[in-house]
């Protein structure tokens, strides 16, 4: 059966990615859903009340059975289809997400994912999914070769140190969540990068600076 939060969130990804960068695949709806979770766990809301679950790679990326189940059956049903790698979404996908977007679980998840996709806008989605390869409980799958369950474990309460430090610098309460959103990714790049060079640092505070 499918899960229906993941089907709106790849129906309303498809459409955001469709707008920002033309030419989504696949791995992108898991990368962007599995960030605007983070943005609802940032507002507060436990883990378990986003609907269902990510796994991370030995890839270092985001991957969600629920979601690629979902996206399966969107595309069997004509409401997605693939071409070539990318993925959009059909006229057939647009009305059922018009219709969608009126319950009022889906108009909550907008609030997460909507800043989420809109952050193609302000960074290179390279520079997203690699920014997010660095972030608390993904980065041990690549680190260990190993896949591993997400937003789980004892990796959380680092996470919980960087929510922390962003709250302090952005506000938790923030009205829109594109702003925490791209102001982390930008400290999880920058983190990528010192790691890269050979730099290795966790301080979190260099995210107030």
């Amino acid at each position: 059966m499918i899960n229906p939060y993941a089907a709106f969130d790849s129906l309303y990804i498809s459409e955001a990615l469709r707008k920002n960068i033309q030419h989504p695949v696949v791995a992108e709806l898991h990368v962007f859903a599995y960030l605007a979770c983070l943005l609802s766990l940032y507002r507060g809301q436990p883990v378990a009340e986003w609907g269902y679950g990510f796994a991370g790679t030995r890839g270092g990326s985001p991957f969600s059975h629920e979601l690629d189940s979902a996206v399966r059956t969107l595309i069997a049903l004509g409401f997605l289809s693939v071409s070539e790698g990318n993925v959009r979404i059909t006229e057939r996908g647009q009305s059922e997400l018009s219709v969608l977007r009126q319950f009022h679980q889906n108009k909550e998840r907008i609030d997460c994912l909507e800043p989420a996709t809109s952050s193609a806008l302000t960074m290179p989605v390279g520079v997203i999914r690699h920014a997010l390869a660095q972030e608390p409980t993904l980065m041990p799958s690549s680190q260990l070769l190993t896949t591993r369950t997400l937003l789980d474990g004892p990796y959380m309460p680092r996470l919980y140190e960087q929510f922390a430090a962003l709250g302090r610098t952005v506000g938790i309460e923030h009205e829109d969540l594109l702003i925490p959103a791209t102001v982390w990714l930008g400290y999880l790049w920058r983190v990528s990068e010192m790691l890269n060079g050979g730099i290795a640092t966790g301080v979190v505070e260099s995210m107030e600076k």
